[in-house]
């Protein structure tokens, strides 16, 4: 983590992140089967409540997290 970035900043990025893999997992789930379905749904449930702490961190101070787009790479 670079020393400039402030939490907030991080927050917010950690936030798309976690947007996208909820989206991957959720698309993995569909195609999933047996044991592998479940081992999924665990991680989708697990990306998704993490979203949520994020978000609830966002919004604390100030921030729409449905707002946030991901933005290109340097």
């Amino acid at each position: 983590m670079l020393a400039d970035v402030r939490a907030l900043q991080a927050l917010q990025h950690v936030s798309i992140m976690l947007k996208g893999a909820e989206e991957v997992s959720d698309e993995i789930t569909v195609h999933a089967s047996g044991i592998e379905r479940g081992l999924v749904w665990s991680l989708v449930h697990s990306v998704e409540m993490s979203r949520s702490l994020v978000d609830a961190l966002l919004r604390a101070n100030g921030v729409d997290p449905e707002q946030l787009k991901a933005q290109p790479s340097r």
